[in-house]
């Protein structure tokens, strides 16, 4: 990257054509070369979403364009769980795309995808929250749950989380992250595949007892059958104990077994007591 000659300029991204639309995106090559869309075309998360499941094969590749990272697993701090690498994608998306949630505003909405076993170009590129990005190779799939959750899978379909496997992460500029969802527990536990993936945020959290052996801890209050839990993948919790209060918790909304939040930071852990 060519970091001496810094030129900031801004770009007007349209809302569900390049995926992102929080604000003004930064290229750090003096050509703006980062901006130049990958050769061949190219899909949109919310396309992604809408797709009928095996219209992307595991060989076919997954072209997305400027797309903004919300998460990123460096599992540098003795996190349990996870996969090193993992990193949460997300857009703007036009309100057609139904299978995702609204945005505060209500203007769009926020579609998100979870990417595993990434590689990155260039080399010695790890992705950083607001970061955006274009991916290519890799393939999309919805993992399969079927005995996910108690009872067994509470989704009337068992494929449900969006998922790219394997692509190429390829850095193309940074901009402001967007900002989380606010959720309800309700949200999270009866409209889990909206929100899967997003960041998202949860007002008056109190933990129902200290991390298990996975690191899930349970938030008091939430759904016995299918609780809601948060997960220490990204940052460790071993102080938590039953009765563990936070003011706010931020996260990536996922599902594993249960409706989860991945906090990303400790300061996604607003005023624990």
């Amino acid at each position: 990257m060519a970091f001496v000659l810094r030129v900031e300029f801004l770009v007007a991204l349209a809302v569900g054509v390049t995926g992102c639309g929080w604000g003004p995106v930064r290229c750090d090559e003096p050509d703006n070369s980062c901006f130049t869309a990958p050769p061949g075309p190219s899909v949109t998360l919310h396309q992604l979403r809408q797709q009928a499941r095996g219209a992307y094969s595991a060989d076919a590749g997954v072209p997305l364009q400027n797309v903004v990272v919300t998460a990123f697993n460096s599992c540098a701090s003795g996190c349990v769980g996870g996969h090193v690498g993992d990193t949460w994608l997300q857009e703007t998306s036009p309100l057609s795309a139904t299978n995702c949630p609204l945005l505060p505003d209500g203007t769009a909405r926020a579609c998100a995808i979870q990417v595993f076993q990434p590689s990155f170009s260039p080399t010695g590129f790890h992705p950083s929250i607001g970061d955006v990005v274009n991916t290519s190779g890799g393939g999309y799939q919805e993992f399969q749950c079927a005995t996910c959750g108690h009872p067994p899978s509470p989704f009337p379909d068992p494929y449900f989380v969006p998922e790219i496997a394997k692509p190429t992460v390829i850095s193309a500029g940074v901009t402001p992250p967007p900002p989380p969802i606010p959720v309800t527990m309700d949200d999270l536990q009866n409209n889990t595949t909206l929100y899967m993936g997003v960041l998202v945020t949860l007002q008056n959290v109190t933990a129902g007892g200290p991390p298990n052996t996975h690191g899930d801890i349970p938030i008091m209050g939430s759904n016995p059958a299918n609780g809601l839990v948060i997960v220490e993948e990204m940052v460790p919790m071993a102080s938590v104990v039953s009765g563990t209060h936070w003011d706010s918790i931020t996260g990536i909304a996922t599902y594993f077994y249960n409706p989860e939040i991945i906090p990303r930071m400790p300061s996604d852990l607003v005023n624990q007591h």
